[in-house]
């Protein structure tokens, strides 16, 4: 039955009005068993709706300890890829790796380690940069460069010269033989 589109909004209307044929939704109409189960569900007892509450709020608390054992084991796992590590251990970690980044070999970051144990034996907390100014660590420093500078010193094989023979001095006719020669080989490899 239709609803007539004239009625007044405030109008009491005495007939009753069947909607089991209304559409509910895009042209489906609702069934016999949901129009029951509304019925149902209207015509439910205070003891059923009581059962029906602790019911779901037990499901409530249920899904409240699922949700905080999950964070719990996400907290654990975040606490695992830490590792238990102190904020000083942390420190320490990034310190050996900018170190590292700016050209100290490993040898030279575990003897700053070493320093630094031996320090905390004795009481003092430093840290490895800190080390650095020990002067056992500014021995080995100076160590390793005195050795680069020889290593950078020696003339090496690869060189582009010959082996030359450095037991007798060059005359200067041979000299001026040699530029010469050498010359030669260097503008033909150069211009063809």
């Amino acid at each position: 039955m239709a609803i007539d589109e004239t009625e007044d909004i405030d109008s009491q209307n005495d007939e009753e009005i069947d909607y089991s044929d209304e559409e509910v939704e895009e042209g489906e109409t609702k069934t016999e068993e949901e129009t029951q189960e509304e019925e149902t569900e209207e015509e439910e007892t205070p003891e059923q709706l009581k059962a029906r509450l602790t019911e779901l709020e037990e499901k409530n608390k249920k899904l409240f300890e699922r949700a905080k054992k999950a964070e719990e084991k996400s907290k654990a796992k975040t606490n695992q890829t830490n590792k238990g590590l102190s904020e000083s251990e942390i420190d320490n970690r990034v310190e050996k790796i900018l170190l590292k980044r700016d050209g100290m070999e490993t040898d030279g970051v575990e003897l700053l380690e070493k320093i630094q144990k031996v320090a905390k034996l004795d009481g003092k907390d430093i840290t490895l940069t800190d080390a650095q100014s020990d002067p056992l660590f500014k021995s080995y420093k100076e160590k390793q460069e005195r050795e680069k500078r020889k290593r950078d010193a020696q003339i090496s094989g690869s060189s582009g010269g010959g082996a030359v023979n450095r037991s007798k001095p060059l005359t200067e006719e041979e000299h001026n033989d040699l530029v010469k020669k050498k010359s030669r080989e260097l503008l033909r490899k150069n211009f063809g």
